[in-house]
């Protein structure tokens, strides 16, 4: 059974992290109750999510009430 497609990364300041000790709790449970069954986690972004730097140039700048966007042009 697939159990779903990413693991959460905290994206600003004061977001929690994902608890893996109560995520581990869980599927410890299902394995338990189903232990015919697989169990599959796909951790997405969790794995990734701050090992690199993005470098762009910004070209415009725009608001939409008090949301600020920044864009880029590709090449």
């Amino acid at each position: 059974m697939d159990l779903g497609g990413g693991l959460g990364v905290p994206e600003k300041p004061g977001d929690p992290p994902v608890d893996l000790v109560a995520l581990q709790k869980v599927i410890a449970g299902l394995k338990a109750r189903y232990p015919s069954t697989e169990f599959w986690l796909e951790p997405g972004r969790y794995l990734v999510a701050r090992a690199g730097v993005l470098v762009a140039q910004v070209t415009q700048l725009k608001a939409k009430g008090a949301v600020q966007y920044v864009g880029s042009r590709r090449e």
